[in-house]
Formats: structure tokens, sequence, C-alpha cells
């Protein structure tokens, strides 16, 4: 017990792997009656792993540009989907991302804003879904690693 402050031992089962968090600091446990476990978020090391999506780029012009993203813990790779052009290295830092979301009106296009905006549309709403989720994931994450 630290300052009225108790570190609760929690068990989660994620998958088939079970993880206990030893210790949940800044919870006062004098005025919580009750912690409940399935408020937390819990991450496992899949969620830093990069990953590779088919999107379409939108440009502001209305063209329409198929291209292939790489997310990474630490940058995101954008190229053309053939290849033609080469995998250039990092587009973009991951630390410099300010925000990632869906669209409002479309949910197959899905904005990352770095100093400029860029919008892209996914093959369905699940894969745009998945790639906000991963890229979201991964910036709560940076602190941590």
């Amino acid at each position: 017990m630290e300052g009225g402050k108790e570190a609760l031992p929690l068990t989660a089962v994620v998958s088939d792997l079970q993880l206990t968090v030893l210790e949940v600091r800044g919870i006062d446990t004098s005025t919580t009656p009750a912690f409940n476990s399935s408020q937390m978020e819990f991450y496992t090391p899949m969620d830093l792993q990069e990953k590779t999506f088919h999107v379409t780029r939108l440009s502001s012009f209305g063209r329409r540009q198929e291209r292939t993203i790489r997310v990474h813990r630490d940058y995101i790779t954008k190229w053309k989907k053939d290849k033609s052009g080469g995998d250039k290295g990092p587009w973009k830092k991951m630390a410099d991302l300010k925000e990632a979301k869906l669209s409002a009106n479309k949910p197959k296009q899905f904005i990352l804003e770095f100093d400029k905006v860029f919008t892209f549309e996914a093959a369905n709403e699940s894969e745009a879904s998945e790639i906000v989720t991963k890229i979201n994931k991964i910036k709560e994450m940076r602190p941590y690693y």
C-alpha cells in the first residue's frame, strides 16, 4: 500500500495466453469500491508487428493512386502498389503523426494527419478500421518501448 493506493493483482485471458497485471498504479482503492478489469485494454507483441496494406491514396484534386503502405512501430512506408517506384524507405515517422481516424461520412476512407492531411481508401470498412486501430495502438504504446 502506497499513500492510500494499493497494488491490485489482476488476471485477464487474452486468446489462449494468460496475462497477469502485477500492479496498477494511480488507482485509489479507498474511494474505488470495485475495480473492473474489463475496463483495461491489453496489448500483445503482435500489435507491434509491422503489417502491409493495399490502399488507394485520394489526392485533393480527386486523383486515385494505388499504394501499398507498411505500418511499422517507428514509421509508415508508402510506395506504388506494383513497387515500380521501389521501396524508398520510411515515408513518415510515427512520432510525427498527429491523428489517425476513420472518415466520418465514408466508412472505407481513413485520414492520416501529419504536417499535412492524407486521405486513403481501404478495400472495405473492416480493413480501414484495422489500419486505424493498428496505427493508434502503436502510437499509444510508443512511450513504453
